[in-house]
């Protein structure tokens, strides 16, 4: 039998078994996001930035002129805050690849998840769940 395809549709939207390989499927799809954004959003290219700056070609005239200089301020504070909010982001997002990965112990008391309690996992595994403080003193919002 062929190997499923990464992201192959669920048969009737139902999962029936996820053991060890399907959780660590489910890892490397969300390290390579976790890349992805790295490399997509967070590096400068021509007409992106992510920085307090808005470089030379984005001027709209003279800054003491008052409605560009209002533009330019406003500009300024929202690349400031999505460089801030990124951030913040970025260091979530590795804490709960972090959190998935130490949670593969689960697999020493079940060999698939589809037959194991939800709140036990979190109970067993509390990084993993939205608002935990992890172990390294972070976690998600």
């Amino acid at each position: 039998m062929a190997p499923t395809p990464p992201h192959a549709p669920v048969p009737n939207h139902r999962i029936t078994a996820f053991d060890r390989a399907e959780y660590d499927k489910l890892i490397d799809y969300i390290v390579s996001v976790d890349r992805d954004l790295n490399t997509n959003l967070a590096k400068p290219r021509p007409g992106v930035r992510l920085d307090d700056t808005l470089g030379g070609g984005i001027h709209p005239g003279s800054l003491a002129w008052s409605p560009a200089k209002g533009l330019n301020d406003s500009a300024v504070a929202f690349g400031r805050s999505v460089k801030e909010r990124y951030r913040d982001l970025s260091k979530d997002w590795e804490q709960y690849i972090t959190a998935l990965r130490n949670a593969r112990d689960v697999f020493e008391s079940t060999g698939n998840l589809s037959t194991y309690s939800a709140s036990k996992f979190v109970t067993d595994f509390p990084d993993v769940s939205p608002g935990a403080k992890s172990s390294s003193g972070g976690g998600p919002p």
